[in-house]
């Protein structure tokens, strides 16, 4: 017997698109092939499911997918259901064109998922079939984490079936491996088919899996890749008996002939650790969001410091060095370390590099402003504000005439405390270090360097700086990013309680962090997206209001 799983990366609405990205990667004959959740529409298509057209146009193309595999075993995927007015997220199970719905029972509100806005629960859960001497349940996404196990467990079950489109989250994937154990442990295999790609301000990091009934891994698809395997369980596979205490629910056949063919070694592909998982998540971001956007361009404004100099060489990785422009913009205060390592960065990779200095705009500006005013002509954060702002007119203006899309460097640290000017270097349609904090950037600048140096070191050694006025360090107005990084993970991913905070790390030190956390939501708010990198995403997963009272006082 063959189980073929497929992952692929599909764009949202390019439903021929999508079905012939499956039909590339479809092997062989197999007697089960496994696609990923809402496989034909991608995930997650959010309020277009609100659209009638939208909806049709999925149905229909969900069933010529399904004409397309006929006759080819049966074909599992993730689709939608459209009846008396209700849109139903689940999976598909079929032969020949006859298909069997089974409806996902947890449908997610949290973090980037809205699923209970778009989708109903209306049938029972009937999820278990036979064919020849096996017995599978199918499951989708949110179920394998939450479902009761006495729904799926009221028959003997030789394999569980999850189709997915989980989001990536470094260290997520080994919490995937623990929940598909607790599924194994049953004396089953676990197949866990799983979608690939960025969309929007998440990426999807494939890796597709199946577990024997000990909990291995027998098979591992790559990673932040597309890829399909074939692999054969060892069977017959056949519990004992089902779940105690419930009643018995005969599973639904299937009359299908199982093949006699064996794959005895499915390939196990090397998942990547931290920051490498990072790395290529931030990557296929920048790739799938620019491209599935219709751009080939981008531009990368580099200072000379790590964050842009990280996020040019992730463009570069992303689109190749003829699609990247870097573009330095030195002021009066801009150093000449600073201005060199930017152009040595950019020879180093090959990119085009523009340099246009703002000292002359910078001093007309500030001229025009004062003279036609009465404010005060003290240099303050206004003065060093304008710099960053006139930055960021000079990249739109380019990014209109070359068609590019700009990317803002901001990372999450800075993003978290309002360390940036609005406007300014945060002016860009697409965020790649938006979810990543300091130490996170400085972790990726070092794997990036690992064989030889492409960030120049003076670089990645220097104290960090805004260089918005003469001797200005990002110490001076933050804490070390290592004590702050700390502080934000606690605070904004595990979502630590003020208590827990001020008993590790101080009252004042406290309550000054979390006062600049929330002042400045009202930037945060106006930021392009990110790749989701950690449990919080400012951009998918946190929902806090701009407007509210001190309550941490």
């Amino acid at each position: 017997m063959k189980v073929e799983v497929i992952q692929h990366n599909p764009v949202i609405g390019d439903f021929q698109g999508n079905i012939e990205k499956v039909k590339k990667l479809h092997q062989s004959e197999a007697d089960i092939i496994v696609l990923p959740e809402l496989a034909i529409s991608g995930y997650y298509p959010g309020d277009l499911l609100t659209n009638p057209d939208f909806v049709y146009k999925l149905v229909y193309y969900q069933n010529e997918l399904v004409k397309a595999f006929t006759g080819q075993g049966v074909l599992i995927f993730g689709g939608i259901k459209c009846e008396g007015g209700h849109v139903q997220n689940g999976a598909y199970v079929c032969v020949d064109g006859d298909c069997h719905f089974v409806p996902k029972l947890s449908l997610p509100t949290y973090g980037p998922f809205d699923e209970k806005r778009h989708f109903t629960v209306i049938e029972p859960y009937h999820g278990v079939f036979s064919v020849g001497n096996m017995t599978f349940a199918v499951g989708v996404c949110e179920d394998m984490w939450t479902m009761p196990e006495e729904i799926f467990n009221r028959t003997a079950v030789s394999m569980y079936i999850f189709v997915n489109a989980s989001p990536f989250e470094t260290g997520k994937f080994s919490r995937r491996l623990d929940f598909a154990r607790v599924w194994a442990s049953k004396g089953s295999y676990v197949v866990y088919a799983n979608l690939v790609g960025g969309q929007d301000g998440i990426v999807f990091d494939g890796a597709s899996f199946v577990l024997d009934p000990s909990g291995d891994v027998q098979m591992l698809l790559r990673s932040f890749e597309e890829d399909s395997e074939i692999f054969s369980p060892y069977l017959p596979v056949v519990k004992a008996k089902p779940y105690d205490g419930l009643s018995y629910i005969p599973p639904i056949e299937i009359d299908v002939n199982l093949s006699d063919d064996f794959v005895a070694d499915a390939k196990i592909e090397e998942y990547p650790s931290y920051p490498e998982d990072m790395y290529k998540a931030i990557i296929l971001g920048i790739k799938d969001y620019v491209k599935k956007s219709g751009f080939q361009k981008v531009i990368v404004p580099v200072s000379g410091g790590i964050d842009s100099a990280v996020g040019l060489v992730l463009a570069t990785e992303a689109l190749g060095k003829d699609n990247v422009i870097a573009l330095t913009m030195p002021s009066h205060i801009t150093s000449s370390e600073t201005l060199n390592d930017a152009h040595r960065l950019a020879d180093n990779l090959g990119v085009k590099i523009y340099e246009i200095p703002i000292k002359e705009i910078y001093s007309i500006m500030r001229d025009v402003i004062l003279s036609s005013t009465d404010v005060s002509e003290k240099f303050d954060v206004a003065d060093e504000n304008i710099q960053s702002r006139i930055r960021g007119v000079i990249t739109m203006y380019l990014s209109n005439k070359l068609g590019a899309l700009v990317l803002s460097m901001g990372n999450k640290s800075e993003i978290a405390v309002g360390y940036n000017t609005l406007y300014g270097d945060t002016a860009g349609a697409f965020a790649p270090l938006g979810d990543a904090y300091k130490t996170d950037v400085y972790a990726i600048a070092e794997y990036i360097n690992r064989e030889k140096e492409i960030i120049p070191q003076s670089i990645i050694e220097r104290k960090p700086s805004a260089e918005l006025r003469e001797g200005q360090y990002d110490e001076e107005s933050l804490p070390s990013y290592t004590r702050l990084d700390e502080f934000l993970k606690d605070y904004i991913d595990r979502r630590m309680p003020i208590s827990y905070l001020v008993d590790t790390y101080g009252k004042k030190f406290t309550l000054e962090l979390v006062k600049k956390i929330e002042r400045v939501e009202y930037k945060r708010k106006q930021l392009p997206p990110s790749p989701k990198l950690q449990r919080m995403s400012f951009y998918t997963d946190r929902r806090y209001p701009i407007v509210k009272k001190s309550w941490w006082d």
